[in-house]
């Protein structure tokens, strides 16, 4: 049987002023670590991009970037959209006055994204005129691309398989699933890069 080393009253000072000084070292080496970590950015955020010559800098909504003198926020970055179908040619001049728009409603985070973006003076919701006695359009007034003019253009969120936009004379035609807030998603920021220039 082996008997126990005694302690003496010095070596057992000794030993907690080790632990003592070897806990402030790490503490030390956490803050440390915590503080570079956190001005140099590790971890992530902030993630620039550099497409066309336009800068993306990643926020917490998506993406942002200045276009044209105006900082523009979207979900998407242009190659994730670039290979969709955009027929006609819009500028953000044509997207002035009251914008009528014609979709399953105004919560939608495109509808919304796009509204941003456009420097409308208003905007209305409508409806199309085969849809005026639906539920909701009784106090919407009844558009359609032949009714959009430069004072009043008209954009219109159309349910399709396939997502492509077609632009004329004051009238956007948004085709997606309407179903899936991604493919919305998708065109409005398709559209949102050509009207800044960016494709």
């Amino acid at each position: 049987m082996a008997i126990p080393r005694l302690i003496t009253k010095t070596d057992k000072e000794s030993r907690d002023k080790k632990r003592r000084n070897l806990m402030t070292i790490f503490v030390s080496i956490i803050l440390l670590a915590s503080i570079a970590g956190f001005s140099l950015d590790w971890g992530g955020g902030n993630e620039e991009i550099k497409y066309n010559g336009f800068k993306f800098v990643q926020t917490e909504a998506g993406w942002k970037t200045n276009a044209n003198g105006y900082d523009i926020q979207t979900t998407l970055l242009p190659g994730d959209v670039e290979n969709i179908s955009l027929q006609g040619v819009a500028s953000l001049n044509d997207f002035g006055g009251k914008i009528y728009y014609i979709a399953k409603s105004w919560n939608m985070p495109a509808l919304q994204e796009l509204s941003l973006v456009i420097n409308a003076e208003q905007f209305q919701q409508a409806c199309l005129p085969e849809e005026g006695n639906e539920t909701g359009c009784a106090d919407s007034p009844l558009k359609n691309c032949d009714d959009a003019s430069s004072s009043s253009p008209v954009i219109i969120f159309k349910d399709a398989n396939e997502t492509s936009a077609e632009y004329s004379n004051y009238c956007l035609v948004l085709n997606t699933d309407l179903n899936d807030s991604t493919s919305s998603i998708k065109i409005v920021d398709r559209v949102i890069f050509a009207l800044y220039g960016i494709l």
